[in-house]
């Protein structure tokens, strides 16, 4: 996409990731919030049920790829989300620490000595933030 296109994306979220909040820098990811993947699933009233509030999702089949549906996203984030839908992708990043305790000792070395706080507050994105819920919101429905 050209520049102008990427900073109208990069100016949603004041030039940080849609997800976590980093600063992006000039190679940043431009992400389907709705994965491209998953647009089938806009055919079938079961699944949208299940993902959507009220199955009503924002995006209609003929526009997966329409700049409502792009987020700008670090690549660390669009690597992990993957085609993942954001319900999907805050499971995947609740679980780590649950694998790092069961499975990686000098992490739980670290959490023994106390040099990792283990917060057990629900994961919020930066898109969820007060500040962006609005623009997310005019965003899907622009």
């Amino acid at each position: 996409m050209n520049k102008s296109v990427r900073k109208i994306i990069k100016d949603r979220s004041n030039g940080r990731c849609y997800y976590c909040g980093e600063q992006l820098d000039r190679l940043f990811h431009m992400d389907h919030f709705f994965p491209k993947n998953k647009k089938h699933w806009l055919k079938n009233e079961k699944l949208m049920m299940k993902t959507f509030e009220n199955g009503n999702c924002p995006i209609n089949l003929t526009d997966i790829d329409d700049l409502r549906n792009m987020v700008p996203s670090c690549p660390r984030c669009n690597f992990w989300k993957s085609t993942l839908l954001v319900s999907a992708f805050r499971g995947s990043i609740s679980n780590i620490v649950g694998k790092l305790l069961k499975y990686n000792n000098k992490f739980n070395m670290a959490v023994s000595y106390n040099m990792v706080h283990i917060s057990h507050d629900s994961l919020v994105f930066y898109f969820e933030n007060d500040e962006m819920k609005y623009k997310h919101y005019e965003i899907f429905n622009s």
